[in-house]
């Protein structure tokens, strides 16, 4: 099946290699363009506006949007903004917001997560004002990276190292909250998510999907934080199916 689309892939923190794009591409059997943050971003917007004037400079009238974890964020941000140019949203293993899933103890970033918990509280990273405000970043033995507010309680836990545009990126990312606006993004949209995501739990995933009005909703029953690696029949088999919907709606217009 020949899909007549343009695909779209990007993320806040440049994830998107080469690699990662053919391997979209061969799932979608779509062209696809990876669009990864401009030098020195600290903005969603920032990026929004790299990923528009990258379609204005391919000449691109309609395509569909891939976002991954924080991609998705991009995805519906994108949507709110440029409604008209998209043929669909494609969002993986997200919610609609970032900080009420990093507080959530089922999620492996969240400091109360059982395997960080008693350790953070040991130094006293557990307990404290919240609010955000100056933030900073904090290497933690036997925990690892940990966002937290300058001087005070951890925020969030991150085991490996994030990349420097992560970092840099992070203070927008924890005060995204979609929820408000969601409901008027009428873009046909296929949500995913792994049904053992360690890193955004079900619940959020489902709120993300009952949000959007034109979503439909697919859980990969097994799969963890990046279905489209370790459960990749399932993933290609429902992207498959949702770009050709895409593509007789176009037809039908």
């Amino acid at each position: 099946m020949a899909i007549e689309l343009v695909v779209c892939a990007a993320h806040p923190a440049a994830l998107f290699s080469r690699e990662t794009a053919a391997l979209l591409s061969d799932i979608s059997r779509a062209q696809v363009v990876c669009v990864g943050p401009p030098a020195d971003a600290d903005s969603l917007e920032a990026v929004i506006e790299a990923i528009e004037s990258e379609r204005r400079l391919l000449s691109v009238e309609r395509w569909v949007f891939w976002g991954m974890s924080g991609g998705s964020f991009l995805g519906q941000l994108y949507a709110r903004q440029h409604p008209d140019v998209l043929a669909g949203l494609i969002l993986a293993s997200s919610g609609p917001y970032f900080r009420p899933t990093a507080e959530d103890p089922a999620c492996i970033l969240c400091p109360r997560h059982p395997a960080w918990r008693e350790r953070l509280a040991a130094i006293n990273l557990l307990d404290g004002q919240r609010d955000v405000g100056a933030t900073e970043w904090k290497v933690v033995e036997g925990v690892g990276w940990v966002f937290r507010r300058a001087g005070g309680a951890a925020l969030l836990v991150s085991p490996e190292e994030p990349s420097v545009e992560l970092r840099r990126m992070m203070p927008a990312l924890w005060t995204f909250d979609a929820r408000s606006w969601l409901p008027e993004v009428q873009v046909p949209a296929l949500v995913m998510c792994g049904s053992l995501d360690p890193v955004v739990p079900l619940a959020h995933a489902r709120a993300l999907a009952n949000l959007l009005p034109a979503a439909e909703f697919k859980m990969i029953e097994g799969a963890g934080h990046i279905p489209l690696v370790d459960h990749r029949l399932a993933v290609e088999d429902a992207v498959r199916g949702f770009l050709r919907r895409c593509v007789q709606r176009i037809k039908s217009t």
